[in-house]
């Protein structure tokens, strides 16, 4: 034989060439390649197999040994021939088998190879030699020995710079986290706040006047009314207090005010101190939801301190943050329980009451110009809502804040305290004015509260009973009418058969015009609401208006007669004119910081997701190193036990993932509320979402699991090792991102589950190991292989372990050829590392735009 690279052997060489022999790769029909093995002692032994199908797949079809085997170099060619006297050679391949080449012809034809023929010319070598521990090799430069050494640097070489840039990255991660952790700890570490509290000091947040005003507001949600023509007052320093039976449009209301994205169509006007209603003003507006948005592991001043830091301008010093937090706990009288945690269901913490006070304070930290809440005492028992109501009113007086808020159905002391109400009914007002006038106003119309009777609860009674009376009436009229038809039609049919004279029968009544009359429009036609609408005018510009309702504009068709009349107490006009700067946001890195922080808090004080991670990846890479422990690479067998505990491995990791599901989707209200109230940006949440779960969850229990297995299984060591472990950091964070959009885009956890885990098996599926990409017929398939970042990282971890291995007693001694042989490409670790590194970067960037268009607010 001969090669065209001079062949010079150490001790055992092993390697693979190219046959050049245009006879043998016909008769095979495809290209052949050798792999050799050849000792100093002159033994040889050489194995032709041969390529099928568009890729390397490799098919072994003889084998030819021999000893006594010379060398001879040709210095004007610089080729080595190599003979074998005494080679035998034999068929590996099965004649009549399903590889059509593999013939008796081939049996014939092997007569080349050895004493007889012309011999075989091989080209492109690739040879290495294993040494025993501390033997030095001498090489020849330029050799096949020292081209094979110079491909094993090359392998090295990328093994190096993966590794490194792994240490980097954990490097960078560690230092983030110190600078997080350690950077913001003095702003959460107040132990004496009753001390604080003592020595109050004015905060740089002047109280500005501000009344509200709301003109003719509607709403229409497809093709259905909600809100008609509603119209009031929110005074400075006063509570505008919005009641009425469920359904009848208070929180809807309530949201339009508020300045709520709405699904529907809004139309009417709105003014603050006489100004049109800007969209910079919703800053200056504090929103409490009907239910507390509050993390259960917090403190009280922690949650106070996060929407300080992160809600109060930029301008202010620490300093002034931490003392307008201490302010607004001595308002509302939270002191004694600021570092007492807000608790849960699970876990008790501080009362219902308290939680309630909490909301409001996050609120009341901006001193917002305006407060809007959404029935703040429901679930409250009387005392806990009284104090509520009784401190509310102390602050809006003490600020001169517009305070309006939806209460379903207050106690009688409540009621007493309410300075202005609104009371609506199916969307229309039923009654708009201060609170002393509500008995006289009632009792004008023939309802008369009665003395003993708490106001609030008749009304409301009254509101119900008015509106099923007024169904039952509208369904008699409708039968009357029907009724009245039928007979209408009998008698003419009776006068065209002549059996009836004209003027015969009923003397024909006149319709009664006196219909049903609701509450709406009893109140209409009275002086409060004209009263209502000369305050509004009072309190606004002349303005053309932004949409007309056509509902609101429906003239009344009957005069209303006022039986007894109530003093008409006009509002003073405002029309100091609210200016409204744009406060400079506190910056991204620190809004980062202060939500990292907070969710690192959340996860150390309820540690039993991450300690179970870090347990289930300890204990399974000791169970896959004592299955496997201290596997050889020997025989088949070396190779198949390689391939199952990758395989296992990416199936645990891809399935522990699954965790990363309902972090979000248990966390959707939170930040729903948050991100609505200007606490923090969608990309600072997701940054610190993804900060705060890839470390602790997706870095740690693979990394640790990557370290147990490895020893007890005794793969592949030195720079390898960070090459393995930084595969499965990747396929597992890729994995945690992909269960992470299935959280945000589904809104039941269990089939977020479901869906989750039918995609993962999708994706194993398209993994070298399961199909043969390279024997589909149709490209299409072929070509799933680019879909599966299983395929990426199941391929990188097995090249990483195989490629350029010696594997003894086995037909194919090259790791490499055993690689093409399955699908794999051995010289594709830097593609594949590349493309996990791609596909995170993708699956993150589509989890934010799923985060930013499809988790909104709706209402």
């Amino acid at each position: 034989m001969s090669c065209e690279r001079s062949l010079e052997v150490i001790e055992k060489t092993h390697g693979v060439c190219r046959v050049t022999t245009q006879a043998v790769s016909n008769f095979l029909q495809g290209q052949a390649f050798v792999t050799a093995q050849i000792t100093a002692a002159g033994a040889m032994h050489f194995e032709f197999v041969k390529v099928t199908g568009e890729r390397d797949v490799y098919a072994s079809m003889f084998r030819c040994s021999g000893v006594g085997c010379t060398q001879v170099k040709d210095p004007k060619t610089n080729k080595i021939q190599t003979s074998c006297p005494a080679a035998q050679c034999n068929m590996t391949c099965e004649v009549g088998g399903p590889d059509e080449s593999c013939t008796e012809f081939v049996s014939s034809q092997i007569a080349q190879v050895g004493t007889k023929g012309p011999g075989v010319e091989l080209d492109d070598c690739h040879f290495g030699e294993c040494a025993p521990a501390g033997a030095r090799a001498h090489v020849a430069e330029g050799s096949v020995a020292d081209f094979a050494l110079r491909n094993e640097s090359i392998f090295q070489e990328s093994t190096y710079i993966l590794a490194g840039f792994y240490g980097v990255l954990v490097l960078v991660v560690i230092c983030l986290a110190l600078a997080l952790y350690y950077g913001l700890s003095e702003y959460y570490s107040l132990k004496s706040c009753e001390h604080m509290v003592a020595g109050l000091a004015p905060a740089h947040l002047e109280p500005v006047p501000t009344v509200l005003t709301f003109d003719q507001v509607g709403y229409t949600l497809k093709d259905r009314t909600i809100l008609k023509g509603i119209s009031g007052v929110a005074p400075a320093g006063e509570i505008l207090a919005i009641m009425g039976p469920s359904g009848s449009g208070k929180s809807t209301l309530l949201d339009i005010l508020s300045m709520k994205a709405k699904s529907g169509r809004v139309s009417g006007q709105i003014f603050v101190n006489g100004q049109p209603l800007k969209a910079s003003f919703k800053q200056n507006i504090g929103f409490v939801a009907q239910h507390d948005m509050l993390l259960p592991t917090l403190t009280v001043m922690e949650s106070l301190m996060f929407s300080g830091l992160l809600r109060l301008p930029q301008r202010l010093t620490m300093a002034e943050k931490t003392q307008q937090v201490l302010n607004v706990l001595h308002e509302l009288q939270l002191v004694h329980i600021a570092d007492s945690k807000i608790g849960n269901e699970v876990k008790r913490g501080i009362s219902g009451g308290e939680k309630r006070r909490v909301s409001v304070g996050m609120e009341l930290v901006t001193s917002p110009h305006a407060l809007m809440l959404d029935e703040p005492t429901s679930g409250l028992d009387s005392y806990n809502a009284d104090l509520l109501v009784q401190i509310l009113m102390d602050l809006a007086q003490a600020r001169k804040t517009a305070v309006v808020m939806v209460i379903h159905q207050p106690s009688a002391t409540i009621f007493a305290k309410i300075d202005r109400l609104l009371l609506v009914c199916k969307g229309e007002t039923v009654f708009s004015g201060s609170g002393h006038d509500v008995q006289p106003y009632f009792a004008s119309i023939d309802q008369p509260i009665p003395p003993a009777c708490n106001a609030a609860d008749y009304l409301i009674d009254l509101l119900f009973t008015h509106n099923m009376k007024k169904e039952e009436d509208l369904r008699l009229t409708l039968e009357a009418g029907r009724v009245a038809k039928e007979e209408r039609g009998s008698v003419a049919s009776k006068l065209e058969e002549g059996a009836m004279a004209p003027g015969a029968g009923a003397d024909n009544p006149e319709e009664d015009d006196d219909a049903p009359r609701s509450l709406a429009d009893v109140f209409a036609e009275s002086p409060y609401a004209s009263q209502t609408q000369r305050e509004v005018e009072a309190q606004r510009e002349p303005v053309p208006p932004l949409r007309q309702d056509s509902s609101s504009s429906t003239p009344r068709s009957r005069p209303f007669l006022l039986k007894k009349a109530s003093s008409l107490r006009p509002l003073p006009p405002t029309q100091e004119e609210v200016k409204v700067e744009k406060e400079a946001r506190v910056s991204w890195l620190l809004e980062v910081s202060v939500v990292s922080q907070r969710m690192f808090k959340d996860m150390l004080r309820k540690p039993t997701l991450v300690v179970t991670h870090l347990m289930a990846c300890v204990y399974f890479g000791c169970l896959l190193g004592l299955l496997y422990f201290q596997i050889e690479m020997d025989g088949i067998a070396a190779i198949q036990n390689r391939m199952g505990i990758f395989m296992l491995e990416s199936l645990f990791l891809a399935f522990t993932s699954v965790s990363a599901l309902p972090l979000f989707w248990l966390e959707r209200p939170l930040y729903i509320h948050e991100r609505s109230n200007r606490y923090y940006g969608t990309l600072s949440y997701f940054v610190a979402k993804v900060f705060s779960d890839l470390i602790p969850l997706r870095v740690l229990p693979p990394f640790l699991m990557s370290l147990t297995s490895h020893y007890l299984v005794g793969l592949r060591g030195g720079m390898h090792f960070f090459t393995y472990s930084l595969v499965l950091v990747l396929m597992t964070s890729i994995a945690a991102t992909l269960n992470l959009i299935i959280g945000m885009l589904t809104r039941s956890i269990m089939s977020g589950i479901l869906i989750a885990t039918i995609c993962m098996i999708h994706l194993i599926l398209l993994t070298t190991i399961f199909v043969n990409f390279d024997t589909m017929k149709v490209a299409f398939f072929r070509g799933l292989r680019y879909v599966s970042f299983f395929n990426y990282g199941y391929e990188a971890l097995v090249v990483n372990e195989l490629a350029g291995q010696h594997i003894t007693n086995f037909n194919i001694p090259e790791g490499t050829v055993v690689l093409r042989s399955l699908g794999f490409h051995p010289d594709f670790l830097y593609f594949n590392t590349f493309m996990l590194f791609a596909y995170l970067m993708a699956a993150l960037g589509t989890a934010y735009l799923v985060l930013c268009f499809c988790v909104k607010e709706r209402r």
